[in-house]
């Protein structure tokens, strides 16, 4: 089973690649950014969510830092660096980075294949456990206030396989001026193991709020409830409310 999926894993990140290759014809990919960009963002979290996951860490208030930079050809970088304020060997003490190129087709739809390191640092910089994942982002835009998204998130595919995974996350965003607003589900599936669980939550920000001219914060609430999950050790059921402070520096 795990060999048939590594290879539609495979398949599915270098499909994106071929089929989705950028190309000079403007009517069907849009035009590269015109420069390179770099975000900081530093927040500030009253409890521990994991996003990608769809789950409830623990109920310690946390801090963590963003950091992307993105190519005028649309390639890109990710840092993020969570530490639990409370217990620094808990589970909310990681480092995800991620290296990604992002595929704009036409208007209105992007697929973004990410290959990158999990990096548990409950003890060490690099704990046992830490391995490589792959993501794969998938958005198409309604409006332009609302966009629809999906990330694939396949963790532990290097040297942890024995825990390998596979988790969805749908997205549905709405964002004017400042009020960002977003409903979420994940559904990690029992196809490559046993476990599954089934996670939903909104999360409603005021962001943008200019301080500077580099400079802007924002903040606002996450609800995170997991509904059902057949391992309660590794996703218990939890309903969580995270409240964030954040600042944002381009």
């Amino acid at each position: 089973m795990r060999k048939e999926f590594y290879f539609i894993l495979f398949t599915m990140i270098t499909g994106c690649v071929m089929a989705f290759k950028p190309s000079t014809d403007s009517s069907v990919v849009s035009k590269p950014t015109k420069k390179n960009t770099h975000t900081l963002t530093l927040r500030m979290n009253s409890i521990g969510l994991f996003a990608y996951m769809g789950k409830v860490v623990n109920y310690h208030p946390a801090v963590d830092l963003l950091y992307t930079y993105k190519t005028r050809n649309n390639f890109g970088f990710s840092l993020f660096k969570v530490t639990d304020v409370v217990d620094s060997h808990s589970g909310n003490n990681f480092t995800i980075a991620f290296v990604n190129i992002t595929f704009h087709i036409g208007e209105r739809l992007s697929v973004a294949p990410n290959i990158g390191v999990n990096m548990e640092q409950q003890h060490s910089i690099v704990d046992h456990g830490s391995d490589l994942i792959a993501l794969l982002n998938t958005s198409f835009r309604l409006n332009k206030n609302v966009v629809i998204d999906h990330s694939a998130m396949f963790p532990n595919i290097a040297f942890e396989q024995k825990y390998s995974d596979w988790i969805n996350r749908f997205r549905i965003l709405y964002s004017k001026r400042h009020l960002d607003v977003t409903g979420m589900f994940w559904h990690n599936n029992s196809w490559i193991d046993n476990a599954n669980h089934f996670s939903m939550g909104t999360s409603i920000f005021y962001n943008r709020m200019r301080l500077r001219e580099k400079v802007k914060c924002g903040g606002g609430v996450t609800s995170l409830w997991t509904v059902g999950s057949s391992n309660t050790e590794k996703v218990p059921k939890r309903l969580g409310i995270q409240f964030t402070a954040s600042l944002t520096i381009n």
